[in-house]
């Protein structure tokens, strides 16, 4: 006997139909973010139908049977999702994935052809970006909904603690010590392979600085000079100046890996179960950026490593608002590690009084003691800048590092629109760079190049008349500026820029002066293992999955994720304990070069506190032992 269908029956048929049709184009789209070129592909053909076919088909390089499996994978991913019963549409996370996506179709265009005229060249180009689009919008939401879900439930919570007591130990159970000998056992290698250390080409700046071979500036910070002038000292007392400077390194190695277990101290204080400490403590040990910047010398680690201590501080006293013991010595602890990044780096201090001014919104009863130490850090940077640094005769930041952003941008309008500019904008313009190398030295990802035309004769209306000229030049061509700045920036905002191979980690000593006053080299017999160590280091940022912990956008995409989602749950307070890693971003979106890992460092050292602070359990008062 024939069953006969209902209406709703075919309604609900119909439904169906269309959902599956949904989840086939979402997990064809996303399939396709990994086999679909981007770049234009030019077919020649009369029929325009045919010519988008053929472009089409050139685009695609997706015959593998991976492929198959993938859509297959990614339609079960959708209709498992989607048709959950307890599925609700969430505005805030469709706004986070949809931030994500647009990032990576920036990304790839720029990083390819230095521009977006890959999404935006002609209507195909469209096409293909909106199919990309779909696909990355569409599993990004999924990811954010996952991650979001994972932190709220609570479920990390209920993770199976460790029984073995040695493991508990070394992952942060009672003293610090276990987890701090741990780091350093899996230290030693590389300081001991990297001996002296590694010094970058500011580093040996510094270097030559320090031993008077150069002049003496605080365009890199004087505090860290003198500090190799010191070590430098100590090195002659035993006859090798490699002797002092590896006496600086294993200092530094010595309190970085003190400072991180620390941290898993305070993750034990907050609960966090034993096998999240341990992957914690794995990654401290094994992640490049953590071992080999221990064993670089220079201003930037020196800031990263007190930016730690600083963060960590303010995480545990807005963990503790309520109740605080030995509060003298946390707020001492605090105020010391604030000083040492202010003096380690020029632009230290703009990212330290900030995070301090919002401490005072959630710290009430330490207001007047955190106000008292903005004043004295401000007051001691004054008097250092503007007192003691014209009595030594030393000089200071060159101005020209403050306008990264709008001399990358006249420079590429310069480069794109030559001739669409007036005698009086070039005169302006020539009287703060010169005019004639503007265009010829522009690099799309560095503004130094630029800033090296700046003439050091330029005075106060010279400047007035130029950002004049900026502004009627950005009213004509608005988005050559938003390119410029997005050229410049992107990669900190896009996973899968790896950046320069050399800008990853810095290795060997980047000597570029031939002198005796200072002998500094890598023994030979060390050659072999330190290449070893090398091919390891790059054979990780290669590795799938775990080389995305080696990406600047990747943490920064971190960092957003927790941003918003203490939004979404309401704890504002706890976004005070981002400020830090917040405005280091903003300091990497202002600096000259993009995706430069040196810059990003403060970022990525703190990403294991960022993720800390968005645990359920890191919020609750802990009681610490006396």
């Amino acid at each position: 006997m024939k069953k006969t269908a209902y209406p709703y029956e075919k309604k609900s048929n119909k439904l169906r139909l269309i959902k599956y049709i949904i989840y086939s184009i979402m997990s064809i789209s996303t399939t396709l973010t990994m086999t679909m070129d981007l770049h234009t592909v030019s077919v020649s053909s009369s029929n325009r139908f045919v010519k988008f076919l053929a472009e089409f088909r050139e685009s695609i390089h997706g015959f593998s049977i991976i492929w198959l499996i993938l859509v297959l994978v990614f339609f079960n991913i959708y209709r498992s999702f989607f048709e959950k019963k307890n599925f609700v549409w969430k505005k805030g996370i469709f706004i986070i994935a949809l931030f994500f996506a647009s990032w990576m179709l920036l990304g790839k265009s720029y990083s390819a052809v230095a521009s977006w005229d890959l999404i935006f060249a002609d209507w195909f180009q469209i096409f293909k970006s909106v199919i990309l689009f779909t696909g990355y919008l569409s599993i990004f939401y999924i990811a954010v909904d996952l991650i979001f879900d994972f932190f709220h439930s609570g479920r990390i919570e209920n993770l199976y603690p460790l029984s073995n007591i040695l493991v508990k130990r070394i992952s942060g159970e009672g003293s610090v010590i276990f987890p701090w000998l741990v780091i350093l056992i899996c230290w030693i290698p590389w300081l001991i392979i990297s001996y002296p250390a590694i010094l970058p080409w500011d580093t040996m700046n510094q270097i030559y600085q320090s031993a008077g071979i150069i002049e003496l500036t605080n365009y890199h910070p004087i505090l860290i000079t003198y500090l190799f002038k010191l070590f430098l000292i100590i090195g002659k007392l035993f006859g090798s100046d490699n002797v002092g400077i590896f006496i600086f390194a294993a200092f530094q190695v010595l309190f970085f890996a003190y400072a991180l277990s620390l941290s898993l101290k305070l993750m034990k204080m907050s609960s966090i179960p034993d096998k999240v400490r341990l992957i914690m403590l794995f990654f401290y040990c094994f992640v490049p950026y953590y071992p080999c910047n221990a064993v670089t010398l220079g201003k930037d680690t020196t800031y990263s490593i007190f930016l730690f201590v600083f963060t960590l501080i303010n995480i545990y006293l807005i963990m503790n608002r309520v109740k605080i013991y030995h509060d003298s010595f946390l707020i001492h602890g605090m105020f010391l590690s604030a000083l040492f990044c202010i003096f380690s780096r020029n632009n230290g201090i703009f990212v330290i009084i900030p995070s301090l001014a919002g401490l005072m919104l959630v710290l009430k009863q330490y207001r007047n003691k955190i106000l008292i130490m903005i004043l004295t850090l401000i007051i001691l940077y004054s008097a250092f800048l503007f007192v003691i640094l014209p009595k030594m005769n030393i000089s200071q930041v060159k101005v020209q590092d403050v306008f990264s952003v709008p001399f990358q941008q006249t420079a590429r309008y310069l480069k794109t629109y030559p001739s669409d500019i007036t005698d009086q904008e070039a005169e302006a313009i020539d009287r703060i760079l010169e005019y004639d190398k503007i265009a010829e030295n522009y690099n799309p990802e560095s503004s130094d190049p630029v800033k090296s035309l700046y003439r050091q004769n330029a005075r106060a209306d010279d400047f007035i008349n130029y950002f004049h000229a900026w502004f009627t030049m950005f009213m004509r061509h608005p988005s050559v500026y938003i390119q410029a700045t997005l050229n410049n920036t992107y990669g900190y905002f896009y996973p899968d820029e790896p950046g320069k191979s050399e800008d990853y980690v810095f290795w060997g000593i980047k000597s570029y002066l031939t002198t005796d006053k200072v002998n500094l080299f890598n023994p030979e017999k060390l050659n072999d293992a330190r290449s070893i160590l090398f091919q390891i280091i790059y054979t990780f940022r290669v590795f799938p999955g775990i080389s995305m912990l080696s990406s600047i956008g990747f943490h920064v995409w971190l960092l957003i994720l927790s941003l918003s989602y203490l939004i979404k749950i309401h704890q504002y307070h706890y976004i005070i304990g981002l400020i830090p890693s917040i405005l280091s971003l903003f300091v990497c979106l202002l600096s000259p070069i993009n995706t430069y890992s040196r810059y990003a460092w403060p970022i990525i050292f703190l990403t294991p506190l960022v993720i800390f602070i968005c645990i359920p359990t890191c919020r609750e008062p802990i009681i610490k032992e006396k």
